[in-house]
């Protein structure tokens, strides 16, 4: 996960998603060490969301997929 909101998220992958698809994420205190509930933002540990965008970036030679997804139910 690179960044998050109340409305959405952030994350990388080594697969491609099209814009419009829907899954569901997973999050946990290992992959975002520096969440803490006193920033004013809290991450939600599981929901659905539709991806919004996918950009191909490289690192280290192999290709990597950012993508920005939106929460489908708010609270």
């Amino acid at each position: 996960m690179l960044n998050f909101s109340d409305q959405g998220l952030c994350f990388v992958s080594h697969h491609p998603l099209k814009p419009g698809t829907t899954i569901i994420v997973r999050a946990s205190g290992e992959i975002c060490p520096s969440v803490s509930a006193d920033n004013g933002c809290y991450l939600r540990t599981m929901g659905f969301v539709t991806i919004k965008w996918c950009k191909e970036n490289h690192r280290q030679g192999r290709p990597i997929h950012e993508m920005g997804a939106a929460y489908l139910l708010s609270y």
